[in-house]
């Protein structure tokens, strides 16, 4: 089983971040006032079904296939992401799914929520690179060919940590790994996510 490394004892709560949500959605609002979204990347765009963008990811090398994804409530969603239930139900909460791969001392997982708007997505997704950034050993990760996208890894203790995420319309699309996992890995699934996103 991995293990956090000594002096990290849980994921920190996001409450504090979310609670910047209710600006961002009367910002969205009043933005969107007037005039439609050309596409899902705008502040309107599609929202997708969960379980059905998570499905299509394939089972990167390393990894045992997972089950399908499980769709989850905002309690689930919380647990996934380190976050507060009650801040993530407030948010704009509308729908989540989760899905998890097991290697040898590996673990990854996508997660895809939906909300009621562009900026409640983005907010969520920026508050899922929180916890790893608070390790001692975290330091913020933007691929180049992920535009928009935020992550964060940590690689000095045991266990390695990564998380990845882009807001595409209302989705929040999110990827974590504990344990010897490579960027590549992060970067290919959240890159099939904003795809089904933008289909």
């Amino acid at each position: 089983m991995l293990q956090r490394p000594s002096g990290v004892t849980g994921r920190t709560p996001i409450a504090a971040r979310l609670s910047t949500v209710g600006a961002a959605l009367a910002l969205g609002v009043a933005l969107a006032s007037g005039c439609g979204p050309a596409g899902p990347a705008d502040a309107g765009g599609d929202a997708v079904v969960p379980v059905e963008a998570i499905d299509g990811l394939p089972t990167p090398d390393g990894f045992e296939f997972a089950e399908r994804a499980e769709e989850v409530g905002a309690p689930g969603l919380a647990r996934a992401l380190g976050g507060d239930a009650e801040a993530i139900e407030s948010s704009g909460f509308r729908d989540a799914a989760i899905r998890t791969w097991d290697g040898d001392e590996r673990e990854l997982t996508a997660v895809v929520g939906v909300f009621s708007s562009h900026g409640a997505a983005l907010t969520v997704t920026s508050a899922a690179s929180e916890p790893v950034l608070d390790r001692d050993d975290g330091r913020a990760w933007t691929p180049s060919g992920l535009n928009g996208s935020r992550g964060a890894r940590a690689e000095g203790d045991e266990p390695q940590e990564r998380v990845l995420g882009l807001a595409v319309g209302p989705n929040a699309l999110i990827v974590t790994a504990r344990g010897d996992v490579s960027d590549e890995v992060l970067e290919d699934a959240v890159e099939r996510l904003a795809d089904f996103a933008e289909s």
